[in-house]
């Protein structure tokens, strides 16, 4: 069984492709991040090409009630660059894949004014739900059996990785240096539990040009049967599938051929070249 956990990370490019290491973590992994794509700019100027922040659902003075938060902040974030004149590339990683789909919602290029719009999903690691699915859904009701909760199931409290037996430095990190895996997890995060009951608004990775990567080192979800589940979802829909041996962190272990992966799924303009 996967981690229920907000994984909500997506990746965030620079403007050479590269995944930036140092954004605020949510159970140690990267906030959701748009890439934008638009026309080179002038020489001289630098416009913002990624987008680094928390979600909602990460830490707070207290638990949400649900994953909305993380779907507008998604939306929002996404709607910035569109509303400038860009295209979007989603990259999602693990419970990632949950706030990005849904905060996808209305913004397909044929969806707004100006014709921009979120061009490509990428899920790696990545959860990927049905319109009307929430995360427990597709799992039976239940959580990782690393996953512990500070209340009962479904009454909006926090989630944490469980130290006693299993040691988020092996379940998160395991394909990296024990240094890595120290500096991560003395970053992770609590993550507010009842966003893995939010029923999902859309099924975008059935709409829009998606990809999945499979991590197949990946102890905290593994990619049998779990990722497997998800990327037969993308196949379905004639979407790309690769793998990768890497931990459920690629963006620490493997960020220059995760990003390679993230590139090639959608023709690069001359900005990433």
């Amino acid at each position: 069984m996967p981690s229920s956990s907000s994984f909500a990370s997506h990746l965030s490019l620079h403007r050479d492709g590269r995944p930036t290491r140092d954004c605020p973590r949510t159970w140690g992994f990267p906030p959701p991040i748009p890439v934008r794509r638009s026309p080179k700019p002038p020489r001289g100027s630098r416009p913002p090409d990624h987008n680094s922040r928390s979600p909602p659902s990460t830490g707070g003075p207290r638990p949400l009630d649900n994953a909305l938060p993380d779907f507008e902040a998604v939306h929002l974030a996404c709607k910035n660059y569109i509303d400038n004149g860009s295209d979007v590339i989603l990259a999602m990683h693990s419970y990632g894949g949950v706030a990005g789909s849904g905060g996808a919602k209305g913004l397909r290029p044929q969806d707004t004014a100006n014709g921009k719009g979120i061009i490509a999903l990428v899920y790696y690691a990545a959860f990927v739900l049905d319109e009307g699915s929430s995360l427990v859904d597709a799992f039976g009701g239940g959580h990782a059996p690393w996953a512990r909760l500070h209340k009962e199931i479904g009454s909006a409290g926090w989630m944490y990785p469980n130290s006693d037996p299993f040691e988020p430095g092996t379940l998160f990190y395991n394909d990296c240096t024990k240094e890595l895996q120290d500096e991560n997890v003395s970053k992770l995060r609590v993550w507010s539990e009842a966003a893995a009951h939010t029923k999902m608004p859309c099924t975008a990775w059935k709409e829009i040009e998606s990809s999945y990567l499979v991590c197949t080192l990946d102890n905290a979800c593994p990619a049998k049967p779990v990722q497997e589940m998800f990327a037969e979802k993308i196949r379905g829909v004639s979407g790309r599938v690769e793998y990768i041996e890497a931990s459920h962190s690629p963006f620490l272990s493997k960020p220059d051929e995760l990003a390679m992966f993230i590139r090639n799924c959608h023709k690069p303009p001359e900005i990433y070249q």
